[in-house]
C-alpha cells in the first residue's frame, strides 16, 4: 500500500524549504493536481528521484527529513531507517527505555559494535561501521551516494562500507 498524504503548509516551508531562502529545497517534495506530497512515503517515486539526482538533472538537492508518514509516527517512538549494502530498505520503529535496549538491536541489525556519523543536510545522522575497512565489509552504494550527495563528509576510495542506519542525533545522547 502507498501512503502518500498532503503536506501541510507550515510543513513546506520550515522542512521541506519551499519559499524559504535558509532551507536547501528538498529532493522528494513533488507535486500532483491534488497538492504537494512527499515523495519519500513511495519507495518507486523515491528511487526515481534518487536517480534523478545522482544524474544531476534536478536543481532540488534537500534531505531535509525522513518522510512525512514517519515523522507523524508517535513522536514517542525512535525510528531508525535502515539501508543494506544490497540496496534494500527498511523501516524500525523502537520504545525508548532507560538501558538503551533498542541500541543493542540497532547494533545487531547492522552487524555493528562500533559507529561512526555522516552527518547529513537533513540533520539526520547517517551511522556507519567503524570497523567496516578491517572487517572487510561489502561497499553500501546507495548509503555511499547519499553521502556524497547530502553531506559534507570525505569518504574513503571504497566508500561506505556495510549496512547503516539514518536516525535523528537526538536520540544519541
Amino acid at each position: 500500500m502507498k501512503i502518500n498524504p498532503l503536506i501541510s503548509d507550515e510543513h513546506l516551508s520550515k522542512v521541506c524549504g519551499l519559499k524559504n531562502p535558509d532551507i536547501e529545497t528538498c529532493t522528494f517534495m513533488t507535486l500532483d493536481p491534488d497538492g504537494f506530497k512527499c515523495g519519500k512515503d513511495d519507495e518507486d517515486i523515491r528511487r526515481h528521484l534518487e536517480e534523478r539526482l545522482r544524474k544531476g538533472t534536478m536543481r532540488s538537492k534537500g534531505d531535509n527529513c525522513i518522510g512525512w508518514v514517519n515523522l507523524h509516527a508517535p513522536s514517542d517512538k525512535i525510528h531508525v531507517h535502515i539501508i543494506r549494502v544490497d540496496g534494500a530498505e527498511e523501516d524500525h520503529v523502537f520504545d525508548p527505555d532507560p538501558e538503551d535496549k533498542w541500541f543493542k538491536e540497532l547494533e545487531a541489525l547492522i552487524d555493528s559494535k562500533m559507529f561512526d556519523h555522516v552527518k547529513l543536510y537533513s540533520g539526520m545522522w547517517m551511522l556507519v561501521d567503524d570497523d567496516g575497512y578491517a572487517r572487510e565489509r561489502a561497499t553500501n552504494g546507495k548509503a555511499t551516494m547519499m553521502c556524497m550527495i547530502m553531506s559534507d563528509t570525505i569518504i574513503g576510495n571504497k566508500g561506505i562500507l556495510g549496512d547503516v542506519a539514518i536516525i535523528d542525533p537526538k536520540y544519541m545522547d
